[in-house]
C-alpha cells in the first residue's frame, strides 16, 4: 500500500486529496478506510492528558480479491475544526490522516498515518490571525 496526499497543510473547507495505490494479495476482498482524527494534548505540573476524536470517517470501493488497484479518495475538511495548534507549551491540537485495509478475519489491519497540518480558513500568508477567542 502506497499512501500519497499533495501536501501536508490545508485550510479548513478544503479538499485533502488521497491517493492510495493498494495491491491485494489476499484471497479476500478489502475495503480501503479513510479517518482524519485529531489529537488533543494537555500538559500541567509534569503531567500529560491526551484525547483523540474523528473528525472525518470514509470508505472507499471493495477491492476484489488478487487483484491492484489505484484509489482516489476526496475529503472535505470541515470549517468548525480548530487549527493546528504546535507552538504552545500547554497545549497541542494535531491532525493525522490514516488510511487503513480492512481486511475481514484479519488480527491487524494494515495501516499508514500521515500528519495534517490544519490551518484556518481566515488566515493569508504573511498574515497572523488570532484563533482565540472566536468570533
Amino acid at each position: 500500500m502506497n499512501i500519497r496526499t499533495e501536501r501536508i497543510g490545508y485550510l479548513q473547507d478544503e479538499g485533502l486529496k488521497i491517493t492510495a495505490e493498494i495491491g491485494n494479495n489476499s484471497s479476500r476482498n478489502i475495503v480501503p478506510k479513510f479517518r482524519l482524527y485529531q489529537k488533543q494534548s494537555f500538559f500541567a505540573g509534569g503531567n500529560r492528558r491526551v484525547y483523540t476524536k474523528n473528525v472525518l470517517k470514509e470508505a472507499g470501493e471493495t477491492i476484489s480479491a488478487s487483484t491492484h488497484q489505484t484509489v482516489t479518495k476526496v475529503l472535505t475538511i470541515p470549517n468548525s475544526v480548530c487549527p493546528t495548534i504546535l507552538n504552545c507549551k500547554v497545549v497541542h491540537v494535531e491532525y493525522r490522516l490514516k488510511v487503513y485495509l480492512d481486511i475481514p478475519f484479519a488480527a491487524k489491519d494494515p495501516e499508514v498515518k500521515l500528519p495534517v497540518v490544519i490551518l484556518s480558513a481566515d488566515s493569508e500568508f504573511g498574515k497572523m490571525v488570532p484563533i482565540w477567542p472566536p468570533s
